[in-house]
């Protein structure tokens, strides 16, 4: 008998420090796993395969780290979208636009920002997530503050909203910095695993560039903003005639100009300067439509020319109206840069914004003056 419960008493022995080791184990895999950040799927591995050779293909496409990528606009545009064909890592995400029901995981790290500004502010931070998801073939999530004042301008936004995810497990640091997300070529490699945080107010050109016209299907204005417009025009007398949509920001520019550009705000010679240079190299004849945040100003020193008129009427139809119009003169500011950007014609600007309108100029028909 007492045999028996020695035996027992050693089983029990047994038992317990299996129960230990077994606890370690599993506690030592927990903290292993939580060494990579979240969002990436470890259980299956052909992910990473197929991410290393359309990481490898799309860097063989410029021949190196010596190549600069933002000055062959052409070439990188090519080789994006032959990754966007090959990549499903955003499928179930694109086209749902309930800012309510939860998504799924991403079984692979994200791409999102910070929301903060004006209109212009908020479309370039749309467009940075829209664009370096495609780039990197990974899904793209906005904040719903974000998607909601937007929506309220373009009806066909198609990334889904930050908050429908954040029942999982994505951890997000510091926001990166503008400088390191250049080269484009190096995007996959320093970020790989990481769910990348973009900086509020960022205006990443290139990549922006490269997707301009896609992203005017994306930024489609609401039905009725565009007859707004479209009424703007007839009634200024503008059938028939080239209209130049003119943007002159001139309100807070005032304090941030020489802040920001050590500059100031320009007097209305740059504004005929611009309307001269059409006259002179485009076909007309002409209607040039002002929309301002200083309507008093530009009545005052802009309204001496018989082809010119006051348009603006809201945010929203002056940025439409710019985006529709033939040609535009811009003087500084994203809300004047994206609307400029997304017509078709040329563009006439200020150069305040040196690493903005140089590129422009090199691969648009952008003229600085």
């Amino acid at each position: 008998m007492r045999c028996g419960h020695v035996l027992v008493c050693i089983f029990c022995i047994l038992l317990l420090g299996f129960n230990v080791m077994l606890t370690r184990w599993i506690s030592v895999a927990i903290l292993n796993v939580k060494k990579f950040p979240a969002g990436v799927n470890f259980a299956n591995t052909s992910n990473e395969q197929r991410e290393d050779k359309l990481i490898d293909d799309f860097i063989a496409k410029f021949g190196g780290e010596n190549n600069n990528v933002t000055d062959q606009p052409e070439d990188l545009v090519e080789a994006a979208q032959n990754f966007l064909q090959t990549s499903t890592a955003y499928d179930g995400y694109e086209n749902q636009n309930s800012t309510s029901a939860e998504h799924p995981c991403p079984s692979v790290p994200i791409v999102t920002v910070l929301d903060s500004g004006r209109t212009g502010n908020k479309i370039w931070e749309y467009a940075a997530v829209w664009t370096i998801s495609r780039l990197m073939g990974r899904p793209g999530f906005v904040p719903d503050t974000l998607k909601s004042n937007l929506s309220l301008v373009f009806s066909n936004l198609s990334l889904p909203v930050l908050e429908q995810v954040s029942h999982c497990d994505l951890p997000l640091e510091r926001a990166v910095t503008l400088q390191e997300l250049l080269p484009l070529t190096e995007l996959f490699h320093r970020f790989r695993g990481q769910n990348l945080l973009l900086p509020k107010y960022i205006v990443f050109l290139e990549p922006v560039f490269l997707y301009k016209d896609l992203l005017r299907q994306e930024f489609t204005f609401r039905p009725e903003i565009l007859q707004q417009v479209q009424e703007t025009i007839t009634q200024a007398g503008g059938q028939g005639k080239v209209v130049v949509g003119v943007h002159v920001r001139r309100t807070d520019f005032k304090q941030f100009l020489p802040k920001v550009f050590n500059s100031t705000l320009v007097d209305g010679t740059y504004y005929k300067k611009a309307m001269q240079w059409y006259r002179e190299h485009v076909k007309g004849p002409f209607l040039f439509l002002i929309v301002s945040d200083d309507l008093d100003w530009c009545r005052n020193n802009l309204l001496d020319q018989r082809d010119v008129r006051l348009a603006s009427k809201s945010p929203e139809h002056d940025l439409a109206l710019l985006c529709s119009s033939d040609h535009t003169i811009i003087d500084y500011g994203t809300f004047g840069y994206w609307g400029a950007m997304m017509s078709k014609g040329h563009t006439v600007s200020l150069g305040v914004h040196k690493y903005f309108t140089q590129r422009m100029a090199k691969w648009a028909n952008w003229i600085i003056l």
